[in-house]
Order: structure tokens, then C-alpha cells, then sequence
């Protein structure tokens, strides 16, 4: 268990080191959600609630998918880069690095969701359950996002390099 928390620290800092990976795991989803939200908006129409209604709980749904990209990537880089052979001389379980960044990375897909769901109550969202309800519906997008991320961590490994780990995500 501390094998995984330190790891999942070292992956942490990484995008905290690194800026440019929190800006667009957050500003792209995002933008995305806007650009539909205001472009598709008086384009398709929806009966019974308003389409942003009806946007959000899908859009948020595959922007945690979009963004489980960034784990096969950061995987793949890893083992390119010879952190993984590092590790495997150290007196850690193997499935600490794995689990580290599955962690890490749902932990920003969350920041990233926290931060879409947001925006979306700005531009006119509206649950129509009450806020328990909306709070489990987003425990369940991390969930899902978090399993998810395990797909994306395997398809690192196997890809062999961090071009070919976005391209098979």
C-alpha cells in the first residue's frame, strides 16, 4: 500500500511538474462540452428538457473515456523510459506501479469531470433529481472512469511507445 501511495505521489507530481497536462486534461473536455453545447445547441432538439440537459450526462460519460488516453500515454512513456525496470529492483509488489497510475490518473479525470460539471451548471444544466442523486451519478462516472483507466494502463503497456499508445486509445 505505501509502495502505491509513493508512486501514485511521483505520478501526481508529474502533472503538477508539468502543467500543460492538467490544462488540457481539464480545458479540453471542457471546450469540447462547449463546442457542442453552443454549436449543436439550436441545431438538435430535445423534447420534454432543454438539450444541455440532455448533454451533460452523456458528454461527461465520454469525456472520461477521452481522457483515459492519457494513462495508456504516460504508461507507455514509462516503460520507454526504463522507470518500470527501475522499480522492478525494489522490494515493491509489481501491481503498486500499475495501481499508482490507475490512481493518479483518476484523480485528474475527477478534477477534470469536477471541473466540466461546473461549467455546465453555468451554461444552464439542471439536475432533475435531487443533489444526492447527482452526487452518486458522479461517484459512479468516477467508478466507471477508474475502471476504465485499467483498459487504458494495458494498452500502455502493450503498445510500446507513447505514439502508438494514443493511437490504439
Amino acid at each position: 500500500m505505501s509502495a502505491t501511495l509513493i508512486v501514485t505521489r511521483r505520478s501526481l507530481l508529474r502533472y503538477v511538474r508539468t502543467p500543460q497536462l492538467i490544462v488540457m486534461a481539464t480545458l479540453q473536455m471542457t471546450m469540447f462540452f462547449l463546442i457542442y453545447r453552443y454549436l449543436f445547441g439550436g441545431a438538435i432538439r430535445t423534447v420534454g428538457m432543454p438539450y444541455v440537459d440532455y448533454l451533460v450526462p452523456g458528454f461527461i460519460a465520454t469525456g472520461v473515456l477521452f481522457s483515459g488516453i492519457g494513462a495508456a500515454v504516460a504508461t507507455a512513456e514509462d516503460l520507454q523510459q526504463g522507470f518500470i525496470d527501475r522499480l522492478r529492483s525494489l522490494p515493491i509488489a509489481r501491481s503498486s506501479v500499475l495501481s499508482a497510475r490507475a490512481i493518479a490518473d483518476t484523480l485528474i479525470l475527477a478534477l477534470a469531470a469536477a471541473v466540466t460539471v461546473g461549467i455546465a451548471f453555468a451554461v444552464g444544466f439542471r439536475l432533475h433529481g435531487s443533489a444526492l442523486d447527482g452526487l452518486a451519478a458522479f461517484g459512479l462516472v468516477i467508478a466507471f472512469g477508474f475502471a476504465f483507466e485499467w483498459l487504458f494502463v494495458t494498452m500502455g503497456l502493450f503498445a510500446g511507445n507513447a505514439q502508438a499508445a494514443q493511437g490504439w486509445g
